[in-house]
């Protein structure tokens, strides 16, 4: 007669999982009110592949699909284009700025990164209030109840 409890640990099998890296680990980055293009062949790393432009260009429809909600939020528009040679990824900024993860098409994990910064440096709300004199002003910045 069989036992019908658990398995012995000799018998056990043991499934390895396989930890796989980001393909590339980038962000892209471009400034508010502003253009920015690149290779998409570079970025999607197609090079290698029997038909570098063609892969490239499945790759970005479904990148853009997949983040075009997140472009969206930074009010990013993303569009492609091909100059005879190469696809070219463009990315147009507005006015707002910051970052989102984004969805890479290969993996479908967030293994980009897109950061819209301002044009023009700073270095936070507090020094930029102390410069035009946030002390004598303090009353129109402070809320009251």
């Amino acid at each position: 007669m069989r036992s019908r409890g658990r398995a012995s640990s000799s018998t056990r099998r043991s499934v390895p999982f396989g930890i796989t890296a980001p393909e590339n680990s980038i962000c892209l980055e471009l400034r508010d009110h502003s253009e920015s293009e690149f290779s998409a062949v570079s970025f999607f790393a197609t090079l290698g592949s029997r038909d570098p432009c063609s892969q490239a260009a499945r790759l970005s429809e479904q990148f853009v699909r997949q983040n075009n909600t997140l472009f969206t939020l930074l009010g990013v528009q993303a569009t492609t284009r091909f100059d005879g040679q190469d696809l070219r990824l463009k990315l147009s900024s507005t006015s707002a700025i910051g970052a989102v993860p984004l969805v890479s098409p290969t993996r479908g994990t967030l293994d980009y990164g897109l950061v819209v910064q301002p044009r023009f440096s700073w270095r936070g709300i507090g020094p930029m209030l102390s410069e035009m004199g946030g002390e004598s002003r303090r009353r129109h910045y402070t809320c009251h109840y």
